[in-house]
């Protein structure tokens, strides 16, 4: 709860990905950051800047 500062959060949706939804849930409640940005790549695991690398950098410049 000490992180107030944004905080991004990338998770693949298929099947390999190392993030689960609980996860997620566990993050939001014990982050103390009032910004929050969740994004998930339907076409990657946990590889996604492998997997989906043109989404993951527009993501990330938005982000910053």
């Amino acid at each position: 709860n000490k992180i107030n500062c944004p905080f991004l959060l990338l998770k693949g949706e298929l099947e390999e990905s190392l993030v689960s939804e609980e996860d997620i849930l566990e993050y939001v409640n014990n982050i103390g950051s009032k910004s929050i940005r969740i994004e998930k790549f339907e076409s990657a695991g946990h590889a996604i800047i492998a997997e989906d690398f043109e989404k993951i950098i527009r993501v990330i410049n938005e982000f910053l």
